[in-house]
């Protein structure tokens, strides 16, 4: 539905001019800004979905026409509050486990680890 306040002229012939208006217009303007403070201003936290999360954030962007990839990125990191989270080079790596959960993770370290032992005089 399209706001009855914004004039739209009976020769448009296509789509295309239609969206070309309605961008022209005030509303939209007010639109995109929201969409970009929205962005300036969302948060992931590790407990979140991060699918819904991702998609969320992906939909404002293009409400808010931005496409610069630098800006995305820059808006993405900002929105990982977490300070578990570091961010290397084009890596986003989560380092909330202490050493303790590694070492005691039957996962991680086996047993047998425990028998093995480094001669002094090396290998």
């Amino acid at each position: 539905m399209v706001n009855s306040t914004i004039p739209i002229s009976k020769e448009i012939n296509s789509f295309d001019e239609l969206i070309k208006i309605l961008k022209l217009h005030t509303s939209f303007t007010i639109f995109k800004n929201s969409c970009k403070q929205k962005l300036q201003v969302m948060e992931y936290n590790y407990k979140q979905d991060i699918a819904t999360f991702l998609a969320n954030f992906h939909s404002l962007c293009i409400d808010a026409e931005i496409s610069n990839p630098e800006e995305i990125r820059v808006l993405l990191i900002n929105s990982f509050i977490d300070d578990d989270v570091v961010f290397e080079e084009s890596k986003i790596i989560k380092y909330d486990i202490e050493d303790d959960e590694i070492s005691n993770n039957p996962n991680l370290h086996s047993n047998d680890q425990d028998e093995l032992e480094i001669p002094e005089d090396g290998f």
